[in-house]
């Protein structure tokens, strides 16, 4: 297998870990909103992760509703699988918190939040 598929199918297991904690999050704790896995879903409050991909850092992307806004989830770094942080909508933080989309136990069990909140800890 070559190095880009190997990244894009961890990337890919990493952002079903994160939209499945997420989707139960949202089903659990906000009854009056609504998971869709379909971005144009006009009664879906939160929607899967979008990849804007880039040279370095591919930047995974919270969707919410139309006019409330989107959010950096987080950023993967390109070839090394680092998660990190955002820093800002552009770049993200240098602090490595030791999370790798190669090494699912890194990851698995931590995401309880729809947000990147445990990357902090």
């Amino acid at each position: 297998m070559s190095a880009m598929s190997d990244f894009d199918s961890a990337l890919g297991d990493f952002m079903d870990s994160v939209n499945a904690d997420t989707k139960e999050y949202v089903e659990r704790n906000y009854t009056n909103l609504k998971w869709s896995d379909d971005i144009n879903d006009p009664e879906g409050d939160f929607f899967p992760i979008k990849i804007y991909g880039g040279r370095k850092y591919i930047k995974l992307v919270t969707c919410r509703r139309k006019g409330e806004g989107n959010s950096v989830y987080c950023f993967v770094e390109f070839p090394s699988g680092r998660v990190l942080k955002a820093d800002s909508w552009k770049a993200p933080s240098k602090l490595d918190r030791g999370v790798n989309i190669f090494e699912p136990s890194t990851y698995v069990d931590k995401k309880k939040h729809p947000g990147s909140g445990w990357l902090y800890k």
